[in-house]
């Protein structure tokens, strides 16, 4: 179990830094919008906006966050809270990995 958590925190902070490095990139040929939702049936999903709605929180403008995704406030707490967590435990299992000498 303690292996399966540290390769999921580990496979979660690869996707976001995936993410971030996709979302740095300006493509041309970059679809407008990756929301299958709003693609094919026309209409916003829940998480519309909430890139544009983390930007805004990042650069501390929260009102400006809101108006593009109500929810964005409380994902984004949760979001921060998840990655210190993930990182609070790859940071512990490191040391655990380093320090702790095999059982003869």
């Amino acid at each position: 179990p303690r292996e399966a958590l540290q390769r999921s925190a580990s496979r979660g902070l690869l996707l976001l830094i995936a993410a971030v490095a996709l979302a740095a990139l300006h493509l041309p040929w970059r679809p407008h919008t990756f929301c299958l939702l709003r693609t094919v049936a026309g209409i916003p999903c829940p998480l519309c906006g909430m890139t544009r709605a983390f930007c805004a929180l990042s650069a501390g403008r929260l009102r400006e966050a809101v108006s593009w995704n109500r929810a964005a406030p409380a994902l984004y707490t949760l979001f921060w809270l998840w990655l210190a967590s993930a990182l609070a435990y790859l940071s512990a299992s490191a040391r655990r990995r380093l320090f702790t000498r095999p059982s003869a």
